[in-house]
């Protein structure tokens, strides 16, 4: 029980680590997109 509570912690933590990756990437483009229509 508690390996299958530790795998499902360890999952949980993989998804919020791709959330925060996807926000960034978000961010990233959206910052580029503005450098280029303000150059």
């Amino acid at each position: 029980m508690g390996e299958l509570k530790a795998f499902i912690s360890l999952k949980g933590i993989q998804n919020i680590s791709l959330i925060i990756w996807f926000f960034v990437w978000l961010l990233l483009i959206l910052y580029l997109n503005k450098l280029i229509t303000n150059s």
